[in-house]
């Protein structure tokens, strides 16, 4: 295979054409990794354009928006802690030249609301919009948030589990639950689940951790394979944590519980059923 081509030295005409090429190459069928090899670009590169909706045109614009700097408010507060936990689960962080760039795609509207709130209460001055676009692997409707802050992307990747775990712990928990969380409630078996998938057996554990010392939940990790567990592709070891016991379920609603409704139906299922 040939080196990989640097996006930087392409104009946004010549990036544009590989954007294209990859959407139509993913709508064949094709994966991202041979994506990739065919044109000669990284994965993550392609990752970005046909998974969470990135163009290369709004590469350029975050560039540019790079020089402009928002006021961060860094002071401990539910809604940062949220965010965390959002990047921690389905959201992300991109760096590339000035861009530092935090984003989220979802299917659910209100975890996109949610999340675009808590960024203008921490972004000051900022007004991050919700951005619609489909699904080219399933059809469905995503909705994408994304802004630029340096400052905010390096607090981010600087915070630890003391951090977290003595500041709005119940944020950081709602943001990483509303991303990779599940709850499953089989009414006749009375067999019940809050369930968080995660590739990082490392970020399961201090959740973990966090639960039982900060809320006096119990649970359990396992590795992927346990009933219930939804299908996550790719070689990477996928791990559960789940919270089982009927008291420890009220205990997830009463202090943490979910942003999106259709989690928090269920949820409420098992605590008044």
């Amino acid at each position: 295979m040939s080196d990989i081509i640097s996006l930087h030295n392409l104009s946004l005409d010549e990036r544009l054409k590989l954007y294209n090429k990859a959407i139509e190459l993913h709508r064949r069928g094709l994966g991202k990794r041979k994506i990739a090899q065919m044109l000669g670009i990284s994965e993550s590169t392609v990752s970005s354009w046909i998974y969470k909706g990135i163009k290369p045109d709004d590469t350029q614009k975050y560039l540019e928006l790079g020089r402009k700097e928002y006021d961060i408010d860094l002071s401990p507060s539910f809604e940062l802690s949220y965010i965390i936990g959002v990047v921690m689960g389905d959201g992300w962080i991109s760096t590339v030249g000035r861009q530092h760039q935090i984003g989220l795609a979802t299917k659910d509207k209100e975890f996109a609301e949610e999340f675009c709130r808590c960024l203008k209460k921490v972004i000051k001055g900022s007004d991050p919009k919700i951005g619609v676009k489909k699904d080219p692997r399933f059809g469905r409707t995503l909705y994408i948030v994304k802004i630029n802050s340096r400052k905010l992307v390096n607090f981010i990747q600087s915070v630890n589990e003391a951090y977290l775990t003595k500041n709005y712990p119940e944020g950081f928990l709602r943001g990483l639950f509303d991303s990779d969380g599940y709850v499953t409630y089989h009414r006749k078996s009375y067999a019940r689940r809050v369930a968080l998938v995660n590739t990082s057996l490392q970020l399961l554990q201090m959740v973990k951790r966090i639960l039982s010392s900060v809320f006096g939940i119990e649970s359990k990790i396992y590795e992927k394979g346990v009933p219930d567990t939804p299908v996550i592709k790719g070689k990477k070891k996928v791990y559960l944590l789940a919270i089982s016991k009927k008291e420890d379920i009220v205990k997830f609603y009463r202090f943490i519980g979910f942003t999106i409704k259709r989690r928090m139906k269920k949820l409420e299922e098992i605590v008044y059923g």
